[in-house]
């Protein structure tokens, strides 16, 4: 990193030597600096080898063009002024079959004692490489225990999909962490956390912390927590997260993503922590709470209180709290604003997998004032200022912003929370938590256009960035429609809810807007209109109530008021699906404002991959329309043939470039061809073959009115410049068209760009798809409507890189990647959001769901030919963190969940046995089990050793009447130990 900022000027300080054991430092002689003070650098790398003893050591690469040409070579002892090289020149003669081996080694960042404790291992060469290959098997096994942890290990006939399981597990949990003691609270964390949240409180309960047991659960410190009567402490153990491993995620090359990779403390021990961006880390830690649901409340908590009162989100999150973007005028790449994408989709599914595992818990905690909103300093600008300049929509409050920093020193993270009238912390309902964000999505919903994209971020990727303006998303309110039902169905029963005063009144003013506008805002200009100004009003009036800490009393409000309200905006929300649905079926993803007159216009953008996923998951389309989506989506200009899957967006034609910035008709503004007369080719001039071009300087039309303006304040051309700016303008825009500009994923080819294959949308759809077939499963659809979806399922499925060969893919088949452009194989391998959905999938696949609290196994997606053939064995680690062994019979599979082994047989009839760990077996008819027996799964209780669950080989989609028999010589991978 150092040479990389320094390039030249580095070489100059570099010194290298060679101690008599053979071991190579590589070091700075001194620090740099250009400062008139002393700076030593007092940290080395190093390299070394075992096995046979060089000849001669070379610290450079001086010498490679004498090795090359036989010359005679001499080990350097010392080098200074180069780059660094660890070369050893061995000369042996090897018979036929011999072999001779040796291992070669580096390490950075070591001080005086650490090189020290190397040299006296080094005389010893023997024991340097069996310490190497002790400390490569303990690594190899500290990896098959993280990867058994997050239910990486499985068994299948299939050779690649057991690999790319494991690969996703791996990753997901690289992603989003992994808790460091399963279900357990590690000894003495909890009082890190609260210090590092606010550290008055461990003064105030000293006691209570002290009273702690060693290794209890995390459900039971919430509970002792909330016992206390203290709403902070119970709110600051509700958020507890003992997670570990995670890696900083976002890309690293954008200024506002400032993470740093902490897995290790000084002393080498494992450090419990998290970090990442608000799209990224919340979904991983979706995947992780199906193999660890204990800690889904708390994920859920962490986000709702990382959330702001007028119903954002910051960009950054981490163990320690939240961060957000600052403006910087010096840097082009600063820029602030909330990131709206996928807010609403990943609290939603968060919510419904909590349901699933606890049900009941969300609804009856709606009233209890535990929660609390991030104060970020960002200020959305009233409704007259976004309408004028959506791309223009928040101011930085600098004076919030110091006095944030000036309390954290003594309030910890909690002096990021928003303040009630009296200066403590303002507390909230969950219900009032749920329903802001619900209350602001709505409040920017352009009725027929989408979900209003005004907060100066992308909805979905800053490769689109052009859109956060004007841009209508689709996809939100597609979420939106899902993330509704869910509240509906959360909110029934009980008389009435606590919210806050400002926002019972957000809600009474969008109810009636809602249900007036659903009659005709989502096809007429001027109704569409009149609801974004009213609507506006209201979301402003909200805002303002926070920003001035005013409208936070608590008052009750019926619940039959919330139903109404969630049943209008739902909808609302349904008007604006259908005027979006094409005529094939598919439907529009983003669309762009146009204002004016007292009409709102909606103008539709070209089709999108991300409106189809989006549509799917949504609860909106029936299984047959579902079908007819997929099938559609099949025939169109998203399906890239060579890959067998999808582009995010339709490839396009180019314009050669000597066809580009070509003028038609320059004399329809006049002024071009005058000054162009006058000698004046600022603007516009022709080439010798007389064809008429704009200045290659000018980027976009902002350049040209800027250099127009110029010309302007001539008074030879002012009459003239006002004559024809207009014109052209409109020349400039007939051009390069950048009305439909999206960003700059319509300009580049790789990553989310021209021909690409996003592999994260792509898993996306496929488990859209997959939840399609589920739903339509349990609603009683057509069998015909089923297997096509199931068909649809496998088709996706099948063009994704694990189904694939390396020539096909272009990269290492079972591992995930980021995307496929249209000249290239596969391309940023591992840290892909594809694991988080491929992880979703295969447990679809594997018929795995859980609803009411009861496991359920019904496995309609799964091919066939995964059973295997043979006899095999699967290798796992169990919750004790112990590596165990599992028999399986031929025709079958086997996988875990929450480490517990699950086997998949055919049989001739359905049931599920349960093997006790003290050797008991019960039996189940179906293919559900009792809610007790799966809450000793789920909460790990280590009681249940294994499931083997048979499965009719009739209900499997893809088999045949009459199964032929397995080839018994077909090879069987499983996971090596």
């Amino acid at each position: 990193g150092l040479f990389d900022r320094m390039s030249y000027l580095a070489l100059a300080y570099m010194r290298h030597e060679l101690t008599p054991e053979g071991l190579a430092l590589y070091s700075l002689n001194v620090g740099i600096s250009d400062r008139a003070e002393p700076c030593e650098s007092l940290r080395f790398a190093a390299a070394w080898s075992d096995g046979p003893r060089p000849q001669e050591t070379l610290l450079t690469s001086r010498q490679i063009p004498a090795f090359r040409s036989r010359r005679r070579i001499e080990t350097e002892r010392e080098a200074c002024g180069s780059m660094g090289s660890h070369l050893e020149f061995r000369k042996m003669r090897l018979a036929p079959g011999e072999s001779i081996g040796w291992w070669s080694a580096a390490d950075t960042w070591l001080d005086h004692s650490a090189l020290s404790a190397l040299r006296a291992t080094l005389p010893s060469a023997r024991a340097s490489g069996k310490e190497l290959e002790k400390g490569l098997r303990k690594t190899l096994g500290g990896l098959r225990r993280i990867i058994g942890e997050v239910d990486g290990w499985q068994v299948s006939g299939d050779p690649a999909i057991a690999p790319h399981h494991s690969a996703n597990a791996l990753f997901n949990a690289m992603r989003g962490g992994l808790p460091a003691s399963a279900n357990l609270v590690p000894d003495g964390d909890f009082s890190v956390f609260l210090a590092l949240r606010n550290p008055r409180l461990i003064l105030k309960h000293g006691p209570w912390l002290d009273r702690l047991s060693a290794g209890m659960e995390v459900g039971a410190l919430r509970a002792s927590a909330a016992k206390t009567g203290d709403p902070d402490l119970e709110r600051i153990a509700g958020e507890y997260l003992p997670l570990t491993f995670g890696r900083r995620h976002g890309d690293p090359s954008r200024p506002w993503n400032r993470f740093a990779i902490h897995v290790k403390s000084a002393d080498g021990q494992p450090l419990l922590n998290y970090q990442g961006n608000w799209r990224d880390i919340f979904q991983n830690w979706e995947a992780l709470a199906v193999s660890h649901p204990a800690h889904l409340p708390a994920m859920v908590s962490t986000f709702l209180n990382a959330s702001t009162a007028d119903g954002f989100n910051p960009y950054r999150i981490d163990r320690a709290g939240v961060d957000w973007e600052e403006p910087d005028p010096a840097d082009p790449w600063s820029n602030i604003g909330y990131w709206g994408d996928h807010q609403i989709v990943y609290l939603n599914r968060l919510l419904d997998l909590h349901e699933g595992f606890f049900p009941g818990e969300l609804s009856a905690g709606l009233d209890r004032a535990v929660f609390v909103s991030t104060d970020v300093p960002f200020r959305i600008r009233p409704l007259e200022e976004l309408l004028s300049d959506p791309r223009n929509s928040i101011r930085f409050d600098k004076d919030c912003q110091q006095t944030i920093l000036g309390r954290v020193a003594t309030d910890g993270n909690d002096a990021k929370l928003l303040r009630d009238a009296s200066g403590g912390i303002a507390r909230a309902t969950l219900a009032e938590k749920l329903l802001v964000p619900v209350l602001i999505k709505l409040a920017n919903l352009v009725p027929g256009g989408g979900v209003w994209m005004n907060t100066q971020r992308p909805e979905w990727n800053d490769a689109n960035n052009a859109l956060a303006g004007w841009g209508l998303s689709v996809v939100t309110a597609a979420h939106l429609h899902r993330h509704l039902l869910f509240l509906a169905s959360l909110f029934a029963g009980m008389s009435e809810r606590t919210l806050s005063a400002r926002t019972a009144l957000f809600l009474r003013a969008m109810t009636p807007l809602c249900e007036n506008a659903v009659r005709s805002a989502a096809h007429d200009a001027k109704e569409r209109f009149r609801f974004l100004i009213a609507a506006g009003k209201a979301a402003e009036t909200h805002r303002e109530a926070v920003y001035s800490g005013t409208g936070g009393e608590s008052q009750l409000m019926p619940s039959s008021e919330i139903r109404s309200f969630l049943n209008t905006g739902l909808g609302l929300v349904r008007s604006t699906l259908h005027a979006s649905r094409l005529d094939n079926g598919l439907f529009h993803s983003y669309n762009l404002l146009q204002t004016g007159d007292g009409e709102a216009h909606v103008t539709h953008l070209d089709l999108m991959l991300e409106g189809q996923v989006a549509v799917l998951g949504s609860s909106f389309l029936g299984a047959r329309e579902a079908l007819r989506l997929t099938e559609a989506l099949r025939a169109s200009p998203l399906y890239r043939q060579d890959q067998k899957s999808y582009l995010l967006y339709p490839n396009r034609k180019l314009q050669p470039i000597m066809d580009r910035n070509r003028i038609k008709n320059p004399g329809r503004a006049p002024l071009l061809v005058e000054l162009y007369a006058a000698g004046v080719t600022s603007i516009a001039a022709p080439d010798i073959e007389g064809q008429w071009h704009f200045h290659a300087d000018f980027a976009n039309a902002a350049a040209l009115s800027s250099q127009l303006a110029k010309l302007e304040g001539d008074p030879r051309w002012a009459d003239a410049v006002r004559r024809d700016r207009h014109t052209i303008l409109s020349i400039w825009e007939e051009v390069f068209r950048h009305s439909s500009f999206t960003g700059r994923s319509g300009g580049m080819f790789g990553f989310e760009g021209l021909g690409c294959i996003y592999w994260h949308m792509v898993a996306k759809l496929l488990l859209a798809i997959g939840e399609s077939h589920r739903t339509a499963l349990e609603t009683g659809t057509e069998p015909e409507v089923l297997l096509g979806l199931a068909e649809a399922y496998h088709e996706v499925r099948n063009g994704l890189g694990f189904m694939k060969s390396p020539a096909e893919f272009g990269a290492f088949p079972t591992d995930p990647y980021s995307h496929t452009p249209a000249h290239a194989g596969a391309q940023q391998p591992g840290m892909t959001g594809q694991v988080k959905e491929e992880i979703l999938t295969r447990f679809i696949e594997l018929g795995m769901d859980v609803r009411q609290g009861v496991l359920r196994f019904d496995p309609r997606l799964l091919d066939p030919g995964e059973f295997i053939a043979v006899d095999g064995r699967l290798i796992y680690v169990d919750v004790h963190g112990i590596e165990q062994s599992l028999g399986l019979p031929a025709n079958s599979l086997a996988f875990t969940l929450c480490q517990v082994p699950v086997c998949l047989q055919l049989a001739d009839g359905e049931g599920i046995r349960v093997d006790w760990i003290d050797g008991r077996q019960e039996h189940f008819p179906g293919k559900e089990l009792p809610s007790g027996i799966s809450r000793e799964i789920y909460s790990r209780s280590g009681l249940v050793a294994g499931l083997t669950v048979n499965v009719l080989p009739s209900q499997l989609t893809f088999s045949d009447p009459e199964p032929t028999p397995a080839d018994p010589g077909k090879p069987l991978l499983i996971p090596c130990t």
